[in-house]
C-alpha cells in the first residue's frame, strides 16, 4: 500500500507499505519526480534525467563480456526474463513501448517506438530477449539523450 504528502515546493513524501509491516520513506524533490515527454502523449511520463543514469550505466556495463565478478553478477540479474521487465520498464519511463518478437529459433528482435505508427527509436536482434532488448534500450536512450 502507498501514499504520497501533498506536492510542496520541495517536493513530497512517499510512503510505501509492505505486507510484511515494513514501512519505507522517501523523500522526492522536484529534480527527481517524472517528467512530460516531448515524445509521449498528455498522460504519458517521461524520466527525470538524472533518474535515468543507473538504467544507462547498467545497459552501458551489459555490453561488455562477463569476466568480471561484478559484470557477472550484472549479467546473472539483467539476462533474464526479470532484467527484460525491469529494461523495459525503465525504457518505458521515456515514452517508448516495447515490441518483442520472436522471429525464428535462436533470433529475437526487439523494438522501442514512441507510437505503433511511428519509426523505432530503438532495434536489436540477438539470439536471446533479453540481448535484444538490451541492445533496443541502448539505442532508444542514446537517440533519447542525443534529441
Amino acid at each position: 500500500m502507498g501514499d504520497a504528502t501533498e506536492p510542496s515546493a520541495n517536493g513530497y513524501m512517499l510512503t510505501i507499505a509492505c505486507g510484511c509491516g515494513v514501512t519505507f520513506y522517501r523523500w522526492v524533490a522536484p529534480v527527481d519526480a517524472v517528467v512530460r515527454s516531448r515524445h509521449a502523449g498528455p498522460t504519458q511520463l517521461k524520466m527525470a534525467p538524472r533518474d535515468s543514469r543507473n538504467l544507462v550505466a547498467a545497459l552501458g556495463f551489459l555490453e561488455r563480456p562477463p569476466r568480471a565478478t561484478e559484470l557477472r553478477l550484472l549479467h546473472t540479474w539483467l539476462d533474464t526474463w526479470e532484467g527484460v521487465g525491469l529494461i523495459t520498464v525503465g525504457v518505458e519511463r521515456f515514452g517508448y513501448r516495447l515490441s518483442l518478437s520472436h522471429i525464428a529459433e535462436g533470433e529475437w528482435r526487439a523494438t522501442f517506438s514512441g507510437h505503433p505508427l511511428f519509426a523505432p527509436v530503438g532495434f536489436g536482434v540477438a539470439a536471446t530477449p533479453w540481448e535484444a532488448t538490451q541492445i533496443a534500450g541502448r539505442a532508444a536512450l542514446r537517440r533519447e539523450s542525443a534529441a
